[in-house]
């Protein structure tokens, strides 16, 4: 398949500039014919596998208009889980790499991707050493407990392989991998472990799978992919995993959460914040991050005319319900959204309102004909 050049972007803030090496088609917004079928440009799948099984390969990939919130394109990729036949079923695979086939045993070393470094199109050259890789995915799966799985290798000049065979390992520079379960649309992101043992790496391999366990899974299980970025702040220490602009250190010494984009300390960004992080709206007050602080304003504040002392909100985690406290008689509505800006719940405002989610940090909103204010809560 044809590859296109990895392209330079431009970050400023306060005063640092710096480039920042990108993988080509990280949006997923081009396609082109394969083997009858579609890949995105500079990804490769099944359709285009090597190995002495290929003659069993299906198109386990096809562009969609299902994107993420905020997305300034129209497309992503889908992958997912198809009955292979044999009791065998084949997860969902797109790679940088190429895919071999090589086993009907779905952990068999001989199944693995493969960067071949002698030709581009299987292969994906980097010498930048980003501190993190963010993405956004959608995940249906038919067991709730299934995981997908993102791996993010740099290596040297070598034929590195995922799952490692041979000597791969040796040619390690760096590490991501993250395991996922079902979810919506949300940004994930994941720091590199540069543990080694190779020292400069030449080469990245990315690969999305809808499971982490080869043959995982339920058959249909899908993974919607989007908005790949790899996130640079130049120097050790200065990781931001989750790209607001405040790293991972400085996060760790104000008590937030390194992998919320809108949990952080204004006054403690230091770095470029990512390019997800400014045109989130972390307040919900329709104006982006990057434009707030542009205009001067605080991307975390949002604008009320209502007493902050009239109400009190508070998650009990043990009902599994919101408890708002007020001596005013309201009549009007809430929403809670998740850390990404998605609604998750919404109705009219009650004394206690059942909330069952997943653990993380939300945000309330109470909105009358006199005003709104919102509340940030935690669900355990």
């Amino acid at each position: 398949m044809k590859r296109i050049l990895l392209f330079s972007l431009t970050a400023i803030f306060a005063s640092n500039v710096s480039a920042q090496t990108q993988i080509g088609n990280s949006d997923m917004e081009t396609w082109e014919s394969v083997s009858s079928d579609f890949e995105p440009v500079n990804w490769n799948s099944f359709l285009s596998a090597q190995g002495s099984l290929t003659g069993f390969a299906a198109n386990q990939i096809e562009e969609s208009s299902d994107i993420r919130p905020g997305s300034t394109g129209t497309k992503s990729a889908r992958i997912w889980t198809r009955d292979a036949g044999f009791n065998v079923k084949a997860n969902g695979n797109v790679t940088l790499g190429r895919i071999n086939m090589g086993s009907i045993t779905p952990s068999s070393s001989d199944n693995h991707n493969i960067s071949l470094t002698a030709d581009p199109t299987f292969s994906e050259a980097l010498t930048g050493t980003p501190d993190s890789i963010v993405f956004w995915v959608k995940y249906n799966a038919a067991d709730g407990t299934s995981e997908a799985r993102m791996k993010a290798v740099l290596h040297d000049d070598y034929d590195y392989t995922d799952p490692e065979t041979g000597t791969s390992a040796d040619h390690v520079v760096a590490t991501a991998v993250l395991n996922y379960s079902p979810t919506a649309w949300t940004r994930m992101a994941i720091a590199f472990d540069y543990s080694g043992p190779a020292t400069t790496n030449t080469y990245i391999l990315v690969t999305f799978a809808s499971n982490a366990i080869p043959g995982g899974g339920d058959v249909n299980d899908e993974v919607f992919i989007d908005d790949i970025e790899l996130i640079y702040n130049g120097g050790t220490g200065s990781a931001d995993t989750d790209g607001d602009g405040v790293t991972d250190a400085d996060e760790a010494t104000d008590t937030t959460d390194p992998n919320d984009l809108c949990s952080f300390v204004l006054a403690s960004q230091t770095v470029a914040p990512s390019a997800t992080w400014e045109s989130t709206d972390c307040d919900f007050d329709g104006v982006s991050n990057g434009q707030e602080l542009l205009n001067g304003s605080d991307p975390l504040v949002t604008v009320s005319t209502l007493d902050p002392n009239a109400f009190t909100v508070a998650m009990d985690n043990d009902l599994n319900v919101i408890n708002v406290f007020t001596d005013l008689n309201i009549d009007g509505e809430y929403a809670i959204y998740n850390t990404v800006g998605q609604k998750v719940q919404s109705g009219e405002v009650a004394a206690a309102i059942p909330f069952e989610a997943k653990s993380g940090i939300y945000f309330f909103h109470i909105n009358t004909a006199s005003g709104s204010y919102k509340f940030e809560i935690y669900k355990k």
